[in-house]
């Protein structure tokens, strides 16, 4: 394990680690524009040259930090005058073309090359020549627009689709300054992964379509959270504000997704602020929180046990799943759980997985063995009420459905699944609350809440309070949980903790589990 010296710091690294890794291990930061840790290095933008040293003698020229690896007895320097010239130079050389946009980029509050200007220059353009101009908001993609003038040909877009997606959609044209990023005519930028381009993009060339003039970044607070279109369990980022999801992004976990996640999963935003149920619906009307909870306890206080059938979508989370099981099957007697699973669809080789539903695995560690796949004419025929948890469920499942003399769903979102129920009662989604979800590789994840507190905006007439329409639901164990006590039991579930208490004691598997074990990239389940 070779062992240097940078900035006076001695830092011993594993063999074949970057001078530019060595130093983040020391806590020295190096600045980058091309470099990134899922890309191959390409080392073109020249941000990161430091001097160095080796057996008392120096380098004729500085060396790239991102593609010098790191010897025993090397002394790098990255803070020197010299070393602090050549990036303000390089920032110069970047920024001659490089149009003033920042009030109405995208980028800005994120951009690295605002960043860098003003930690490593802050000086004026010496350009006394008009700048070159180049297309600006072209699309290039079905989710993707190009301004070509901020783009500093980094690369980093290019190596994407050459290496990640292996489209190769993506590539550099013409030469000097006249050089420019694009995509061939008639090959858009249309592979399933095309918006992670918008998220390795330093500045503001590549932008989302979807997300473009929607929010300022730093109004934006962060969840980190669990993406649901499949079974793979890709970390995400959700970033929302006054209650509403602006935009999703992915999140390192070198055991899960790498960097990326799939375009499919930037369409959460829709299904979290479009159509949302935000109040119980009895025949068409709609009513109050506690008057809904009161027409639950009346449907289950009618009928017998055997004449209750509960489905459970394997989108919900395994606490949920918990929670409702122990309430209708330890305190009801009912014994008929349903599992709701999407049909399988298509897969590939980066992420996407042919298993449709987030938590499979988690639903099923939940029910034990007390459950049956989904059988809509034999429910139907069996059960006087039916109760779903969940509302992705299929037409021609949701046609036979509507035969059932009592249907209630509990649910985030409005669709026909909600049209046809005689109870409809909202609960928060996935992006609202806390809980574990087992993806395919039995590796359990714990998401988080987006923020949905009230938030105070100025206005012309003084400050508004914004209140986001979901803040006053609960999550599904919650409502599980007051519907209980209506009925006169208490269950004493307050939090997830409390239902992974009874959890640990009653499956084998998680009897030694806490959740501060799954760190940031999860825990394998054993066992499962």
């Amino acid at each position: 394990m070779p062992t240097l010296i940078i900035n006076g710091k001695e830092v011993t690294v594993d063999k074949g680690t970057t001078v530019l890794n060595a130093a983040k291990k020391a806590g020295i930061d190096i600045p980058v524009f091309c470099y990134h840790d899922g890309l191959s290095i390409s080392a073109n933008c020249r941000m990161c040259l430091v001097e160095a040293e080796m057996n008392g003698r120096k380098f004729r020229n500085p060396v790239p930090a991102c593609h010098t690896m790191a010897s025993d007895g090397m002394v790098i320097e990255t803070e020197n005058d010299k070393i602090k010239d050549i990036r303000k130079g390089v920032l110069e050389f970047l920024l001659l073309n490089h149009p003033i946009d920042c009030p109405i980029c995208d980028k800005a509050g994120e951009c690295m090359l605002q960043d860098q200007y003003i930690g490593y220059s802050g000086e004026e353009s010496r350009l006394e020549h008009p700048k070159v101009h180049k297309v600006k908001a072209t699309s290039i993609g079905k989710h993707v627009m190009l301004d070509s003038e901020r783009c500093i040909l980094c690369s980093r877009c290019v190596r994407f689709t050459a290496e990640i997606t292996k489209t190769d959609e993506m590539m550099i044209f013409n030469r000097s300054n006249h050089a420019e990023i694009g995509v061939f005519p008639d090959a858009p930028l249309d592979n399933d992964y095309s918006l992670c381009v918008t998220d390795i993009c330093p500045v503001g060339a590549l932008t989302s379509k979807d997300f473009r003039f929607k929010k300022r970044t730093w109004f934006l607070s962060e969840a980190k959270s669990i993406c649901t279109k499949c079974s793979k369990g890709c970390n995400i980022s959700l970033e929302s504000d006054n209650g509403e999801l602006y935009r999703v992004k992915p999140l390192k976990n070198l055991d899960v997704n790498q960097y990326w996640m799939c375009d499919e999963g930037r369409t959460l935003t829709k299904e979290i602020n479009e159509s949302r149920l935000v109040a119980p619906i009895f025949n068409k009307e709609e009513l109050s929180l506690k008057e809904g909870l009161n027409k639950l306890k009346d449907l289950l206080t009618t009928y017998k046990k055997n004449k209750v059938g509960v489905i459970i979508s394997a989108s919900n989370s395994t606490e949920n799943t918990f929670a409702i099981k122990h309430f209708f099957k330890d305190f009801l007697g009912v014994e008929s759980f349903y599992m709701l699973a999407k049909k399988d669809g298509e897969g590939d080789d980066l992420l996407k997985q042919v298993d449709k539903n987030p938590n499979r695995r988690g639903v099923k560690l939940a029910l034990a063995n007390n459950y049956k796949e989904m059988d809509v004419d034999l429910i139907v025929k069996k059960h006087e009420l039916v109760i779903i948890f969940g509302t992705d469920l299929k037409k021609c499942a949701i046609a036979k459905l509507n035969k059932a003399k009592h249907l209630v769903v509990l649910g985030t979102n409005k669709n026909i699944l909600t049209d046809i129920a005689e109870v409809s009662y909202p609960v928060l989604s996935f992006a609202e609350e806390t809980g574990t979800f087992i993806n395919e590789d039995n590796r359990m994840q714990r998401f988080f809440p987006m923020n949905l507190s009230i938030t105070e905006r100025p206005t012309a007439k003084g400050v508004m309070n914004v209140v986001p329409s979901r803040m006053n639901l609960s999550p599904t164990f919650k409502v599980v949980s007051k519907l209980a006590k209506e009925m006169g039991y208490d269950l004493e579930l307050d939090n997830i903790f409390d239902i992974m208490k009874i959890m640990k004691d009653e499956i084998e598997v998680l009897k030694d589990f806490k959740y501060k074990d799954l760190g940031k990239n999860g825990l394998i389940i054993e066992g499962l």
